[in-house]
């Protein structure tokens, strides 16, 4: 039991670390949106970049939150089916249920993009969601 423990608080102190290192690193050094480092990296750091990802909304941590985050949340709260995370057309596109809508797809013929991810992650997220909502985080905070 004192492992369990010891385990338990090593791994908060590194949480509270990481997150005050972050909140530090921030507040002297101002990224410059969008990040044009590679082609891709543009498109997902420009403003408004997470409009439309349900599960990259949440104000709570949003500095913690992009590209994968959107997965392991829809994972960890509804499933590898979750009819709210993003979907490949079987055209190979990657859209929203919005955009399966849109597009005139026959939403049955899309596939949850949700299946690429280990269970693993999601499932610590999952346990650890019934303790954090008593200080009354919603489920996305978490």
């Amino acid at each position: 039991m004192k492992s369990t423990r010891t385990i338990v608080f090593i791994w908060l102190a590194w949480a509270i670390i990481m997150i005050a290192f972050q909140a530090l690193v921030t507040a002297r050094l101002v990224p410059q949106y969008p990040d044009r480092a590679l082609e891709w990296t543009t498109r997902f750091t420009g403003e408004g970049y997470q409009q439309g990802h349900v599960y990259l909304l949440e104000p709570f941590m949003n500095d913690q939150v992009a590209w994968d985050s959107e997965y392991y949340l829809s994972i960890a709260l509804g499933g590898y089916d979750d009819p709210r995370s993003p979907h490949l057309t079987p055209q190979g596109v990657i859209t929203t249920p919005e955009g399966i809508q849109s597009a005139g797809v026959d939403a049955s013929s899309a596939i949850s993009s949700n299946y690429a991810f280990f269970p693993f992650y999601p499932l610590v997220i999952r346990i650890l969601t019934f303790p954090l909502r008593v200080l009354g985080l919603t489920p996305i905070a978490l």
